[in-house]
């Protein structure tokens, strides 16, 4: 038998019962129901661009279930748009006080639902509103600052129990804690994947020049750590709070600008983390909260009766929900394997921007009957959005296969297999197969258990060339020509050397300084210049970039690379007649290379001036390059497709693009995808009411 609790153990329980049960001023409860509300209903707003421009929720895709809840459906026809009406109308509710008590209900109903709806669109943030919405049906938050505070002044109040704002406290600090502990993985503390993003973020204000400096991944990626393990216990002591506060707030603007697809949660936690603050903080700012019953220097020993929520019992009610809350981000060290790789025990468990993937997903579906295997196009059943999540993560995968094996069972194939060739890179690393591609997914079960057909991750995480032996080869050569007498060719060359290993670590602005000095050293540095012109041209500096290209032609004038991308910043410049001519000059060169073909196919199909636009010769080089790759290149299959419509050849060029989509989907090309998307829906509308004038725009 267990040991029973002891008189001293009641007494410590009572002790904080009752300390929880005080009275506080419910002054900054009131605010964080306005601030709530407020986000619930903005954050509705942006669910309605979901249903306008993703369509996952439109009921007439696939989507993807959470176990246990594939009872889950959208509403039929249009009734997910009235359905976030009605959401929207219960947070304006909630957020001034309106029938709260069943307001509150149904928003948190409401909310969890569209949460639930599809597993791909899953966020941190949405699983935190829904989370919070959940408590806010037990906190009274309606009785101050409230339409219901003014219709029935007998039910307001100015106080509420401790363990109110506790809740919420403990509740967002949830996210912050176990958001730290996660950061303590090898890959987060080794840089990655912050240095892939920030490499992708130099736009950003005043410092974003400095995204591709080497430390600053590892400013970013400690920080984080600190911020998240220390921010709560600092917002908690009173010394530390404000300056705990002022750091958060530029944590929660910079998430904001650099990444604004996480909506309004940013501008949610600046308003919410302010229940940190002592319980009557907003009565310095405003005049909003009347006191009904005492002034703040005689509140009685007790909340009044109308202020009262819960007694002993839901104390320990809620002490087992944070308990369940706090055991779920750490269920995947129940799974083997690194949970980034296998996503098992990923979900509820606040490990935020912990991934920075490449994928590729290939389906395949066999009838064992007649031995016949043919590929499956993941969008005849789903929307980009799903695919890109889908493909690094395999409890997806699974249930994808799963539906295909049913949809193809009622279309009569009476026994399938299906299975998946999927490679995936996490956080830079080379490319491996995530699952075992010999298993017939449609035969495994979805549960919670270990999925032994995920291949374990066998790549570590290594700089992506070798550093080492270009270190000694370059300071071979620089030795050679010291020796030689050749001292400033060789400071070129380990300036030379200095730009290569730069720019292989993606530090591009590091690059540029050393190819400049290596210039400054040997202006003849056929190296530096074409490594130059490449950074330079991709960073969108044409014109420096050409003057290098020139540069560099003048002395090496059977460079094809050189013509062929000296031919590309020359039509994106608008200067057509050279580029074809350089583009030219490339095939001449190097007559079976796809590339130059293609350059030269989009400038004589898409340039609408009539010196320069040549239907029939722009076909022949689309042709050309199609054939030289393969037919296997996306983006030549997309100019290939701007030909044929060129050329009035609408049914075709539709039939083209979309297998330059389909194509770009399985390269995982997001941005091709759009871009030939944008471009089918052109020759659908011309095909449909006759040629235009309209020209494809560049990509």
């Amino acid at each position: 038998m267990g040991k029973e609790p002891t008189q001293k153990d009641l007494n410590i329980f009572m002790r904080w019962a009752r300390c929880l049960q005080s009275p506080v001023d419910m002054a900054s409860l009131a605010w964080f129901r306005i601030v709530f509300g407020g986000a619930l209903l903005a954050q509705t707003l942006l669910f309605g661009q979901y249903i306008s421009s993703d369509g996952r929720w439109l009921g007439t895709h696939f989507h993807f279930s959470f176990v246990g809840f594939s009872w889950l459906h959208p509403w039929p026809a249009g009734g997910m748009f009235w359905h976030l009406c009605v959401l929207g109308l219960l947070a304006f509710c909630v957020m001034i006080g309106f029938c709260y008590q069943i307001t509150s209900t149904l928003c948190f109903i409401a909310y969890t639902y569209v949460f639930l709806l599809d597993k791909s669109t899953y966020q941190n943030h949405w699983y935190l509103l829904s989370l919070i919405a959940f408590l806010m049906v037990f906190i009274p938050a309606g009785r101050a600052a409230s339409v219901d505070a003014w219709l029935c002044p007998k039910r307001a109040c100015t106080t509420i129990p401790r363990w109110t704002i506790w809740a919420l406290r403990i509740q967002i600090g949830i996210p912050f804690f176990f958001g730290g502990i996660a950061k303590l993985h090898p890959d987060w503390l080794s840089g990655e994947p912050m240095r892939m993003i920030l490499s992708q973020k130099t736009d950003f204000p005043i410092i974003g020049s400095l995204f591709n400096e080497p430390w600053m991944a590892y400013l970013y990626s400690y920080s984080g750590v600190l911020l998240d393990l220390l921010v709560v216990p600092f917002l908690l002591w009173r010394p530390t709070r404000m300056a705990a506060y002022l750091v958060a707030l530029m944590f929660h603007l910079s998430n904001l600008i650099m990444f604004p697809e996480i909506g309004v949660f940013p501008w949610f936690m600046i308003g919410a983390t302010t229940i940190f603050f002592e319980p009557k903080w907003p009565r310095s700012l405003t005049y909003i909260f009347r006191r009904t019953t005492h002034s703040l220097d005689t509140l009685p020993d007790s909340p009044t009766p109308e202020c009262h929520a819960g007694n002993n019992h839901f104390l320990v009610l809620f002490a087992i929900y944070f308990a369940v809350q706090s055991g779920l981000p750490l269920r995947h060290w129940l799974y083997p394997g690194d949970v980034n790789w296998t996503q098992e025990g990923n979900d509820f468990a606040w490990r935020m921007k912990m991934t920075h993937v490449r994928s590729r997903a290939q389906f395949y579906a066999t009838d064992p009957t007649n031995h016949k295997t043919w590929e499956i196009n993941p969008m005849d059943y789903m929307v980009m959005g799903q695919l890109v999540n889908m493909r690094s993560r395999p409890a997806m995968i699974l249930q994808f296969a799963s539906a295909v094996a049913h949809d193809l069972q009622r279309k009569g194939h009476h026994t399938i297999e299906v299975r998946a060739k999927v490679a995936v890179s996490l956080n830079g690393r080379r490319s491996q197969m995530l699952i075992d591609p010999t298993v017939d997914l449609a035969a495994k079960p979805r549960n919670h258990l270990p999925a032994r057909w995920i291949n374990p991750l066998s790549i570590p995480l290594v700089q992506r060339f070798d550093r080492k032996r270009y270190e000694q080869h370059f300071s071979r050569t620089a030795i050679e020509m010291t020796n030689l007498g050749l001292m400033e060719k060789a400071e070129a060359v380990q300036a030379d050397h200095y730009g290569q290993v730069a720019k292989a670590e993606h530090h591009l602005s590091q690059a540029i300084k050393h190819f400049r000095q290596a210039l400054h050293l040997n202006p003849e540095s056929v190296t530096a210049h074409k490594q130059l012109a490449t950074i330079l041209q991709s960073g969108g500096k044409l014109d420096l970039a050409i003057a290098h290209w020139v540069y560099l032609l003048r002395n090496q004038p059977e460079d094809a690379d050189a013509h062929n991308n000296l031919a590309i910043a020359l039509m994106n410049k608008g200067h057509f007649a050279a580029a074809l001519q350089h583009f030219q000059q490339a095939i001449e060169i190097r007559p079976q290379w796809a590339t130059p073909h293609n350059g030269i196919a989009w400038v004589l199909a898409s340039n609408p001036d009539k010196a320069v636009h040549n239907p029939s010769q722009a076909m022949h080089h689309a042709q050309r390059a199609a054939e030289l790759s393969g037919h296997a290149d996306a983006s030549i299959l997309d100019t290939l497709a701007v030909a044929y419509a060129a050329t009035d050849q609408f049914h075709t060029a539709i039939q083209v693009a979309k297998n330059a989509r389909n194509l770009a989907i399985q390269n995982n090309q997001p941005q091709v995808v759009l871009e030939i998307e944008s471009r089918l829906k052109l020759y659908e509308h011309l095909k449909t009411n006759g040629t235009g004038t309209q020209q494809p725009s560049h990509p």
